[in-house]
């Protein structure tokens, strides 16, 4: 028997009440330029705003496993962009793995971000580091499709480890 689904870690960046500091908390375990704001598929609900082309989000070492598969959920929209989605690991140079990789024709696939809330499910990818020195994330890559700047939305932010026995 295997084990069941485990979710790694769930952001919703939702908060009690609206002051600095529940927003810088809402966001945190994300790195670049991103800040939690009132926009949400939900009425009243919070999302969290990306504003450059990198940002990622930490996994501590300690609850992700070598070998093992995940998922990656969420919902996003915004100014029309392409997004990839990586699996990295400190220390390692290339990605662990991509989250928007399309095994049917072997190579990297962009997801499309348009104006509407859209929710994506990606992999699953096996976490294979070449290192294993610290933290992981998961880095969200996003391209404007008309250039300039970017501004993108997203929500409901959900790793899963998936049973092995799949």
């Amino acid at each position: 028997a295997g084990r069941n689904v485990q979710t790694l870690f769930t952001d919703s960046f939702e908060i009690a009440e609206e002051n600095a500091d529940a927003l810088l908390d809402a966001r945190n375990n994300w790195q670049g330029n991103v800040r939690v704001v009132a926009e949400s598929i939900d009425l009243g609900g919070y999302s969290l705003q990306i504003e450059e082309n990198r940002v990622s989000r930490t996994i501590a070492s300690t609850t992700i496993s070598v070998g093992s598969f995940y998922e990656l959920q969420f919902i996003a929209r915004g100014e029309v962009s392409r997004m990839e989605v990586l699996l990295e690991q400190e220390g390692d140079n290339e990605p662990v793995a991509l989250f928007t990789f399309d095994p049917s024709v072997n190579q990297a696939r962009a997801i499309s971000v348009g104006n509407s809330w859209q929710q994506y499910r990606l992999g699953p990818v096996q976490f294979d580091p070449k290192s294993n020195q610290g933290d992981a994330r998961v880095t969200f890559v996003t391209t404007p499709v008309a250039g300039g700047r970017v501004q993108v939305y997203i929500d409901q932010v959900q790793l899963k480890e998936l049973p092995s026995n799949l």
